[in-house]
């Protein structure tokens, strides 16, 4: 039973009275009692209790010791790190008649505060959980599992397969919620799930989704999209169908969790459900934390890239822009447009309204999430509210996880955002010691903004980097491979010849998987840093050239033709045919950079250009004229045809 406020208070008054005389079963037995109510208690009675709490920590029995663990977390406290170690160290002492109801409420309110016991603690968790793990059942076994997801200790792969063994038998009589709390804990686990046990929880999955309320819903879609699943579209459709019934009693949690699912699967949006939960948004935006502000605005960034970019009217926007201080939005209309989303520009100013107002609250992996969203969406990069994001970054990069730097500082990059000295001094200083847990993503994409945004490190860290690379060429796949090695040229750093060696060897290897584009711009690359690879090297490259050349771009074929030239190699006559053929074809696309590019590398390799090509040449050029660079222009003298 939930009273109604005025009774709760009354209740409260006379709590916060006598609550120096509460013994320890009183303390435990009424903090419990508030936690399932559901109020919100004020601080200053959370931190009485603890005060009171640790007065008679050593007078309390197991059961009282984990009630009040759970009660806490319920209630949405999180005590002193002083606090928790000592009441985690009496929890440890009289771990041994622990209850396994008790055991999964311990470990559940451990994940809820974010608090990551001692390791001994742990262990000492871990021995009672083997020991009575036939006693785990239903919720208790689901809380268990998805709380040992959640912490990051290393369990026993014993243990961890014999809890997935316990899950497996159990699974017809688990209820929806704890259906929805296993299909999370599989998620985070990437577990290699044998014996069909990820199929078995589908099933079940589907067979109870009637009974499926808003959480378990947004929870179960989103630990479906952290798998990447989408092999049964029946079993989508069903889970949508049921989101579309429940979305009016979503919490703001449940928005926010099912619209980042939604854009992270990737898949042919529900339309409907995403409106409608668009409108929810809108309805309780109020009630947004800073971890739910950032999920919406990332999937709604994630979801314009998959949509149509449509016009949108300046006259529409801009009376909506007055309301932020001294106009916020410098973009307005297209940019908006670019968001998608049905359009709804009311919801992307809200929401960054929001945004504003919480900002110097947002942890680092919701800055990360943010910053990418807003340079997604074409946000100015003049704002106020960038700056203030730019400003956060700085503030917290201490913390921030190696792939959120690197995300943080592409999506600066992608949005133009002149960063200025000190933000990148602090950024390479933070960097620096992690560059040896950087991933073979994490390195090609780094060294992309840093050639992006034209920016040239001390040969120190540029050195780091590129050793990073080559003790992982072998994991590189193709796209990160070419664009690591095209960086390196536009920072101007000249690597070892060892390190180009190295590169070139994982290049012929991969062969096979290179686009038309990455060719290109591995061609380029090595010439632009005038390298000039192994006649055998170059020989199979261009072989791979002429299989791929009629889906070379315009600029691809003018930067494949500059670059042999650069190196001063002239393809076989085979090759050299093949590409005149598609420069032909696709003359009319040429930029002005490419008609000097080419006409400069047929000059330098000495190839006279036959008479109705060399006039098409001529066509283009004095179309384009008033685009051409005063570069370019000098290149075609030089080419002197």
């Amino acid at each position: 039973h939930k009273p109604d406020s005025e009774s709760f208070e009354a209740l409260l008054s006379e709590v916060r009275k006598k609550l120096s005389s509460f013994r320890p079963q009183d303390l435990a037995n009424s903090l419990w009692a508030l936690a399932r109510m559901g109020h919100t208690l004020d601080e200053e009675l959370m931190m009485r209790y603890c005060e009171q709490i640790k007065h008679w920590l050593p007078s309390f029995s197991p059961q009282d010791l984990t009630k009040i663990l759970w009660a806490l977390a319920a209630i949405g406290h999180c005590p002193e790190k002083d606090f928790m170690e000592s009441f985690l160290e009496r929890v440890s002492h009289k771990v041994h008649t622990l209850r396994a109801q008790d055991l999964a409420n311990s470990l559940w309110a451990m994940v809820t505060m974010q608090h990551k016991p001692e390791a001994p603690c742990f262990v000492a968790l871990m021995d009672q959980v083997k020991q009575k793990l036939p006693s785990f059942r239903g919720k208790n076994l689901a809380n268990t599992v998805w709380a040992l997801a959640e912490l990051g200790f290393a369990v026993e792969e014993d243990l961890m397969m014999a809890l997935l063994e316990q899950v497996r038998e159990e699974l017809t009589s688990f209820s929806a919620e704890s259906l929805a709390t296993i299909l999370v804990a599989l998620a985070n686990l990437r577990y290699n799930f044998e014996g069909g046990l990820l199929k078995a929880l589908l099933e079940q999955v589907k067979r109870k989704l009637p009974c499926f309320q808003a959480q378990a819903l947004a929870s179960s879609l989103r630990a479906l999209a952290m798998m990447g699943y989408k092999q049964e579209e029946n079993l989508m459709m069903a889970v949508f169908a049921r989101m579309r019934q429940k979305v009016p009693s979503f919490n703001a949690r449940a928005v926010s969790t099912s619209l980042h699912a939604l854009a992270e699967l990737g898949r042919d949006l529900d339309d409907d459900l995403v409106k409608e939960l668009t409108e929810e948004v809108k309805h309780k935006l109020p009630l947004f934390n800073g971890q739910e502000l950032a999920d919406t605005l990332w999937a709604i960034a994630s979801m314009a890239q998959k949509s149509e970019c449509v016009e949108a009217s300046l006259d529409e926007v801009e009376p909506k822009l007055r309301r932020f201080e001294e106009q916020q939005f410098a973009n307005s209309g297209c940019d908006f447009a670019k968001t998608g989303c049905h359009r709804d520009e009311e919801l992307i100013v809200r929401l960054l309204e929001h945004l504003w107002q919480k900002l110097p609250s947002l942890a680092a992996h919701e800055l990360a999430s943010s910053l990418w969203a807003i340079a997604t969406m074409g946000y100015s990069t003049e704002s106020k509210l960038m700056s203030a994001l730019v400003k956060q970054v700085m503030q917290q990069l201490h913390v921030f996880s190696v792939p959120r730097m690197v995300n943080s500082l592409c999506a600066l990059t992608r949005a133009g955002y002149g960063l200025q000295e000190e933000f990148m001094v602090t950024f390479l200083e933070q960097a620096w010691p992690k560059v040896p847990s950087f991933s073979t993503w994490a390195l090609a994409n780094f060294l992309w903004a840093l050639a992006r945004l034209e920016y040239n490190p001390e040969p120190k860290f540029m050195t780091a980097l590129l050793n990073e690379v080559k003790q992982k060429l072998p994991f590189f796949n193709a796209q990160n491979l070419v664009t690591s090695v095209w960086a390196v040229a536009i920072i101007g750093f000249t690597p070892e010849s060892e390190w180009l060696s190295a590169v070139l060897d994982e290049v012929e290897w991969k062969l096979p998987c290179f686009s038309a584009m990455d060719l290109a711009k591995s061609l380029w690359a090595l010439a632009r840093m005038g390298y000039t690879p192994r006649c055998h090297w170059l020989a199979i490259v261009l072989d791979a050239v002429q299989h791929k050349v009629s889906s070379f771009s315009a600029k691809d074929l003018a930067d494949t033709l500059w670059a042999l030239a650069r190196m001063g190699h002239k393809p076989k006559a085979e090759c050299f045919e093949a590409l005149l053929v598609e420069v032909r074809h696709k003359l009319r696309c040429f930029s002005t950079q490419d008609l000097a590019n080419s006409l400069w590398a047929f000059a330098k390799l000495e190839y006279v250009l036959e008479d109705d090509l060399m006039m098409a040449f001529v066509w283009q050029i004095r179309y384009k004229l008033p685009s051409f660079k005063a570069r370019e222009l000098a290149m075609m003298r030089v080419a002197s045809f």
